[in-house]
């Protein structure tokens, strides 16, 4: 027989840079189980909790701090290949508020994701003593994605984040909020019109394939360089790649989106903290 506890089985994905407190944030959970092994294949630690609240099971992996989803070092494998096949529903994203701008920046890659996430504004007691305020409701409006502010030391605002992460889970996902330039947004809207012009078939939302194929995804362009959809999608990036290259004086899209990414992290910032 099934376990009831099936139905209402909650996992999330732990994601944040080194020294956010994910760890202290997830003790200060209280009548926590913890599990501790290793990832496949790498000897990199991993850490599973459990826990229970009202109806729901949750079961949280920690994953590795990263400060970006690059492959530069072996905690940042780990972790971008458990978001991209992991077995997880929420990406819980936590954040140090003293260093916002900073964290932002991978949360934009996190966003690029296309998954259901929460923003947990952690160390919200040092940014007080700092004298930062910050505007969790606005910040949420700008990336589409519930933020709430917590401490992990003085165990504030956990039971907030429990319940909204239980909310995340019974609502559906939304497109995410990433805003990329103009001269980005432009080439973004042209790939979209053409698949939905073409109805093509697709799991996740237009607007991910297409940041995917300007970021020259391999495993998307694989995916569509067999389809017939590419004789026609395949002059339309040539183009959109010639007018960024001009725009940015460069040919390096991992450095173009790095910029962009870092503009979005700053543009947030300063719209949020007094």
């Amino acid at each position: 027989m099934r376990n009831l506890d099936e139905n209402k089985l909650i996992k999330i994905a732990l994601v944040g840079q080194p020294n956010v407190g994910k760890s202290m944030l997830i003790n200060s959970i209280s009548n926590s189980k913890l599990k501790v092994g290793n990832f496949s294949g790498v000897t990199v630690e991993k850490k599973q909790i459990e826990f229970k609240y009202n109806d729901y099971l949750f079961q949280i992996t920690d994953l590795p701090g990263s400060y970006s989803l690059n492959e530069y070092t072996i905690e940042e494998k780990v972790t971008k290949s458990y978001l991209e096949k992991g077995d997880y529903d929420i990406i819980l994203n936590v954040l140090d508020s003293t260093n916002l701008e900073r964290n932002l920046y991978l949360t934009t890659e996190l966003l690029a994701l296309d998954k259901k996430m929460v923003i947990a504004l952690n160390m919200s007691d040092e940014a007080d003593y700092e004298g930062l305020v910050i505007d969790e409701n606005q910040l949420s409006k700008i990336i589409g994605k519930p933020c709430v502010k917590t401490s992990a030391k003085n165990i504030t605002g956990i039971d907030t984040l429990i319940k909204t992460l239980i909310e995340k889970y019974n609502s559906p996902k939304f497109e995410s909020k990433l805003i990329f330039s103009n001269v980005m947004e432009e080439e973004i809207s042209n790939i979209k019109t053409l698949l939905i012009e073409k109805k093509y078939k697709s799991d996740v939302h237009y607007r991910e394939v297409a940041i995917k194929l300007l970021q020259e995804d391999k495993k998307t362009f694989l995916k569509f360089h067999d389809e017939p959809i590419w004789i026609e999608l395949q002059p339309l990036l040539n183009e959109a790649f010639e007018h960024i290259y001009l725009h940015y004086n460069t040919k390096d899209l991992d450095e173009i989106f790095a910029d962009e990414k870092n503009a979005f992290a700053r543009g947030a910032t300063q719209e949020v903290i007094t």
